[in-house]
């Protein structure tokens, strides 16, 4: 039993690291084809809702293209890392995934939901 829980958080833990690899790279690739207004910055607070209402759709399609595949590269990951609970470690990721979207959507004024 030791053991399989040490799988459990160790997939978990993988996953979340590939999940944020992922997604941090498909945004970066977003970013630099379609780069923020000058004089707006998508680190400052303030300036999202900005920057977010001046982004071409397919921009935004990118990003939630890179939340989509974040969450399913991390859950295969999870999965595959731990064996007795593979369904319980993605659907962890999963959680994770939604946690950070719900937070995205309160943090960004204006955000195009």
């Amino acid at each position: 039993m030791g053991k399989a829980i040490l799988r459990l958080v160790l997939g978990v833990l993988a996953g979340l690291v590939v999940m944020y690899i992922v997604i941090a790279g498909v945004e970066y690739v977003a970013h630099s084809l379609y780069p923020p207004p000058p004089g707006l910055s998508p680190t400052n607070t303030a300036d999202i809702g900005a920057v977010l209402a001046a982004m071409p759709p397919q921009a935004l399609a990118l990003i939630v293209f890179a939340w989509v595949v974040g969450a399913f590269a991390g859950g295969f990951v999870a999965a595959r890392v731990s064996k007795p609970w593979p369904r319980t470690a993605a659907m962890v990721i999963g959680l994770f995934v939604l946690l950070g979207v719900v937070g995205m959507i309160m943090m960004a004024p204006g955000h195009p939901t």
